[in-house]
C-alpha cells in the first residue's frame, strides 16, 4: 500500500482515542467539533480500512502480583515451519501474553507474565526441551516500568498524557471481575449492557466494578492498535545502556517529548531502557539516534532493529486465573 497522508479530521478522532478508547462518540466529537454521526462514520471507515485494527483495555499485570518477562530468542535455522511451531507452543502457555517477530540480533521476542523466576524457569526449560536444538542464543529480562505514549508522530502532537505498566502491587480479583476484563481487553468499546448480559449484572454494577478496577490500577488504561504502516511508518526497538542513574532519569524525561518516540521500557537486562521508536526511513532513525547520542554522550545504543510482526497478542494472559479469589 502506498504512503497515505493521515486526513485531519482522522487525526482528531485517533488522537481523542489514543490513550482513552473508551471515551464516547459524543465526547469524541465535542473534542474534534464534529457530530456524533461524521465521528461514527469516520471511525466505521478507519476500521474497514485497516487503520483502526483494535480498542482494548491496558491490564497492568503487575499490580496482581505478576512479573513481567521479555525472552528474546535467535534461532540457527529458520525452517519452513519454525516459525509456526514456535508460535503454536508458546500461544499454549498460559503465561504468554505476545510473540513478536523481529529481524536483526533476535528472530523473536515472547512476552510472558510469571509469579516468579521459578515459573519462569519451568517454562523456559520446557522450551529448550522441544527447541534448544535450533535456539543459536537466548536472554530474558525483567520489565521495571513502562510508559506507552500516544501516537504523536501521526498528530505532529507534543501531547504527552500517558499509560503505564508496571507498578507493583498484590490486588486479588473475583471471577466476575475476571469475566469483565475479559470483555474489556478484547474490546474495551463493548457497552456495558452487553457486558452485563454476559456477567449477569445490571450496567451501574459493572460500571462501578469497572472504576474499581480503575482506581487499583490493574486496568490501566484503554488504547487503540492503529496500523501505522498504512500511513508509512516502521516500527523500531532500540536498545540503550546508561551506567548514571541520574543521567537515565534525565534521558527517560527527553525520551517523553519525542514524537516518534510511541514508549520506553525500564529493563533489568542486557539493557537499561528499549524504546519503541516509528519512523519512515532509516534516515529518520539515524538523526534521532545521534541527537540522543549528543545530548547524552554516555548512552550507548546496543541494538537497533525493526519489528516485522506481531505474530500472535493476548491481552488479558490466561494465568490470570491464578489469582482470582
Amino acid at each position: 500500500m502506498d504512503d497515505k497522508s493521515i486526513d485531519n479530521k482522522d487525526a482528531k478522532i485517533l488522537r481523542a482515542l489514543d490513550v482513552n478508547a473508551r471515551i464516547s462518540l459524543t465526547e469524541i466529537g465535542r473534542k474534534t467539533r464534529m457530530s456524533k454521526e461524521v465521528v461514527s462514520y469516520r471511525m466505521k471507515n478507519l476500521i474497514e480500512n485497516g487503520v483502526l485494527k483494535q480498542f482494548y483495555a491496558y491490564v497492568d499485570m503487575a499490580r496482581l502480583g505478576f512479573e513481567p518477562l521479555l525472552l528474546y530468542v535467535k534461532c540457527r535455522t529458520m525452517a519452513e515451519n519454525t516459525e509456526a511451531d514456535i508460535v503454536n507452543y508458546m500461544k499454549s502457555i498460559d503465561n504468554t501474553s505476545a510473540i513478536i517477530k523481529l529481524i536483526g540480533h533476535w528472530d523473536f521476542l515472547i512476552i510472558l507474565w510469571t509469579k516468579n523466576m521459578s515459573d519462569y524457569r519451568k517454562i523456559e526449560d520446557n522450551f529448550m526441551k522441544r527447541f534448544g536444538s535450533i535456539i543459536q542464543r537466548k536472554t530474558v529480562a525483567v520489565t521495571a516500568k513502562r510508559i506507552k505514549f500516544k501516537h504523536n508522530f501521526l498528530y505532529s502532537s507534543d501531547d504527552r498524557d500517558s499509560i503505564t505498566i508496571g507498578n507493583r502491587g498484590n490486588e486479588k480479583i473475583d471471577s466476575i471481575d475476571l469475566k469483565i476484563l475479559a470483555e474489556i481487553s478484547k474490546n474495551c468499546r463493548t457497552p456495558l449492557s452487553d457486558i452485563a448480559k454476559k456477567v449477569k449484572l445490571t450496567s451501574v454494577a459493572v460500571k462501578n466494578r469497572l472504576k474499581v478496577l480503575e482506581k487499583k490500577g490493574i486496568i490501566a488504561g484503554y488504547s487503540v492498535k492503529i496500523n501505522t504502516s498504512f500511513y508509512g511508518f516502521s516500527q523500531y526497538r532500540v536498545f540503550l545502556s546508561i551506567s548514571d542513574p541520574i543521567i537515565k532519569e534525565k534521558l527517560l524525561g527527553y525520551l517523553s517529548f519525542n514524537q516518534n518516540i510511541a514508549s520506553t521500557t525500564e529493563e533489568i537486562g542486557e539493557s537499561d531502557i528499549i524504546c519503541e521508536i516509528y519512523v519512515k526511513n532509516l534516515k529518520d532513525m539515524e538523526l534521532l539516534i545521534r541527537q540522543i547520542k549528543t545530548k547524552f554522550p554516555g548512552v550507548i545504543d546496543q541494538y537497533i532493529f525493526p519489528v516485522y510482526d506481531y505474530l500472535f497478542v493476548r491481552t488479558l494472559p490466561n494465568v490470570v486465573s491464578d489469582v482470582v479469589k
